[in-house]
């Protein structure tokens, strides 16, 4: 059971290193929050993903690979949007935005695309921007980190899954896998923030809101590549 605990502990580990998905998505919260309130956007995306890992691993979740795939670089989307919405308040609800995401939209059906599914996210697009203007948009947030998180814990579990589990050592795997995960998340979570914070003491107040908004700009860029290309 050890060497089952450590060898799935490396592999969560590498898996979150490899996972350049699983990282944007984290440098959006990184982007999003500092100190305390990152911490528990974390432990929000910890507990999303650790059900759905478990609960895919032991298979009493089956999904479509490919559409948790999709949703995974959908959430990416939404927290560069989110990161991005800080610096242009009405950008949501601005002409070219409407525009953008319409004919976005018009593509994707051309090609096909669920009609129905579609619809599902661009109305949660525009649900989750609305309730941030009548509630707390931080308790907004980690409800939504939740969400997500039980989103990228299949995705997880898809990676899981492709390894051999022996029946008697499933928990000691799931959960090496799990902190292995963990581990790297911190790591990274504090390299970003470390390396932003000296960015921060480096750049000129203007330079740094350049960065800010390229890195926005990057996660809504890479999230719909992601999106769009893993729906084909």
């Amino acid at each position: 059971i050890q060497n089952s605990f450590s060898s799935f502990f490396k592999l969560g580990f590498e898996h979150i290193l490899e996972g350049l998905d699983h990282l944007a998505f984290l440098l959006g919260l990184v982007l999003l929050f500092r100190g305390k309130e990152l911490l528990l956007v974390i432990t929000g995306f910890t507990i999303g993903h650790s059900i759905t890992l478990a609960l895919g691993t032991l298979n009493f979740l089956t999904v479509n690979v490919s559409i948790v795939e999709m949703l995974i670089g959908f959430s990416i989307f939404i927290v560069g949007l989110d990161h991005l919405q800080q610096h242009h308040k009405h950008l949501v609800s601005s002409k070219t935005f409407n525009i953008s995401l319409f004919c976005l939209a018009g593509l994707l059906i051309i090609f096909n695309f669920n009609l129905l599914f579609l619809f599902g996210l661009i109305l949660f697009i525009y649900t989750y921007f609305l309730l941030q203007l009548s509630s707390g948009k931080r308790l907004l947030m980690q409800l939504i980190t939740i969400f997500f998180g039980l989103i990228h814990g299949l995705g997880f579990a898809s990676n899981l899954s492709e390894n051999p589990i022996v029946q008697d050592q499933m928990f000691s795997m799931i959960l090496g896998f799990n902190l292995g995960i963990e581990v790297g998340q911190i790591l990274i979570a504090l390299l970003a923030v470390s390396l932003l914070t000296f960015l921060k003491s480096f750049l000129s107040a203007t330079r740094f809101q350049i960065l800010n908004r390229s890195l926005s700009m990057y996660l809504i860029g890479i999230g719909l590549f992601w999106f769009v290309s893993r729906s084909f």
